[in-house]
């Protein structure tokens, strides 16, 4: 019986509860794909791991973070800390403090150095390993890794009754309609160094529709990427034929080649595909790993990145740290411009609004933050109260014009709400076009001598 270290968050919006530190570890960050999740900027979207150490102690690594991480105020660097309860480990604004816990059966642990396990462990110790068992290659302990919560996922589809499957004996000797159903499909790319770590993870479940790519890049980079959407049926009918279209079923189970960097290195490649179809066919899984992909696996790659990119607007990973500083100010710069300008032309300010949301949109994959990053969100603020007061003061003025019956200066109002917000999707424009169309028609009918 081992005892579990737990972490007490003492301020933020987690403050009061408490973490196990399992096995995994946990990682404290500004993503919601973290255990703990903070919606504070002064953290990294990953910031720091909190793993354990031994049998029942717990250790915490700063992930290369914007801010570093702090224990007991001496700010921690590079270094792996052990903790003992009572300390206190501060990111950002937020505090947590390490605490004891009942005892937990758990397996015994090594301490483990900084390292993506891909290579042996610079602090000397190993992991532990079943009795009996070959040590297994630095490369495929990571493939392991990072394939294990998939083939998890997937296995409770592939053995769980098909509802509806069609193909039985008893239907009869006539040919029935080729059902094609996609149950669940996912493409994973990983890309790692002893010091780098990049992964791609698309899944696309079936039933829902539900598209999610979650993407990282770290710690050089420090990008996190993680985005869903709800396809339409012809959008998982497209990833199908795909599939189809450029062979997927002629595909090998796995290509293997030599891991590079002397055994410290990964690239992988893997989808899988579970589809109900009559002539049983269900699940298939390719895995390409340190070797060149084959040309109809290369095909399908490309189709479905380009494919969930557009889907879910994630376009900005492909361009370096720099492209995207170099777009976002010049979009601030416009922003600024049409700000500068919000007395000229009634659009400016919903312009310069625009414009501001683009030029945080391409510092959202980017870490640490600029400092142009607040000065952006503070003038996008000021241009938003901007645009509220103006609009505020005009939609009084139109409605006193109407209840008046003063059709053309209602007339002239209303289209001053419409140029303030463009956007015909935004309610404002949509309430004051309704009310730009009742007042034509009742202006058009006094004209021609007819009632109020």
């Amino acid at each position: 019986m081992a005892e579990q270290p737990e972490l007490m968050v003492l301020t933020g919006a987690n403050a009061g509860k408490r973490f196990a530190v399992g096995e995994k570890g946990i990682r404290l960050g500004r993503s919601s794909a973290n255990d703990i999740h903070e919606d504070d900027l002064g953290l990294s979207r990953t910031h720091c791991i909190f793993e354990r150490d031994g049998e029942s102690g717990v250790a915490v690594i700063d992930l290369a973070s914007a801010n570093g991480t702090f224990v007991n105020g001496e700010q921690l660097g590079c270094d792996r800390r052990v903790l003992k309860p009572g300390d206190v480990v501060e990111a950002g604004d937020v505090r947590l403090r390490v605490m004891g816990a009942a005892a937990q059966p758990s397996p015994a642990r090594g301490a483990s150095a900084v390292d993506l396990g891909l290579g042996a462990s610079k602090s000397g110790a190993a992991p532990a390993a079943k009795p009996a068992a070959p040590r297994k290659p630095a490369h495929a302990i990571l493939l392991v890794a990072v394939a294990a919560i998939a083939i998890a996922a997937v296995a409770v589809l592939f053995f769980a009754p098909v509802p509806g499957e069609l193909g039985t004996s008893g239907e009869g000797e006539a040919a029935a309609e080729t059902v094609d159903e996609l149950v669940s499909f996912e493409y994973e790319k990983v890309d790692a160094t002893a010091s780098r770590l990049f992964r791609y993870d698309m899944t696309i479940d079936g039933a829902s529709g539900m598209l999610h790519v979650v993407c990282d890049d770290v710690p050089v980079a420090d990008r996190h990427i993680d985005k869903s959407a709800k396809l339409d049926p012809d959008a998982v009918a497209r990833v199908m034929r795909t599939l189809d279209e450029c062979g997927w079923e002629g595909l090998d189970d796995s290509y293997a080649g030599s891991p590079a960097d002397g055994g410290n290195a990964l690239r992988l490649w893997r989808m899988r595909a579970v589809r109900r179809r009559t002539d049983g066919s269900r699940v298939k899984e390719v895995v390409v790993e340190n070797t060149v992909e084959p040309v109809q696996f290369s095909k399908i790659r490309e189709a479905l990145e380009a494919f969930s990119k557009n889907e879910l607007g994630i376009w900005a990973v492909e361009y370096s740290v720099d492209r995207l500083l170099e777009l976002s100010a010049q979009s601030a710069k416009l922003g600024d411009l049409k700000f500068s300008e919000k007395d000229v032309e009634y659009g400016n300010l919903s312009a310069a609004i625009d414009a501001y949301k683009e030029a945080l949109f391409y510092l959202e994959t980017v870490n640490p933050k600029p400092a142009s990053f607040d000065v952006i969100k503070t003038n996008l603020k000021s241009a938003a109260v901007a645009l509220d007061e103006v609009f505020q003061d005009h939609r009084i003025l139109a409605d006193k014009a109407m209840g008046l019956g003063n059709w053309d200066e209602a007339r002239r109002e209303l289209r001053i709400l419409c140029a303030l917000v463009p956007d015909r999707r935004d309610p404002r424009n949509v309430a004051a076009s309704e009310n730009l169309v009742d007042v034509e028609t009742r202006s058009e009918s006094e004209e021609k001598g007819g009632s109020r």
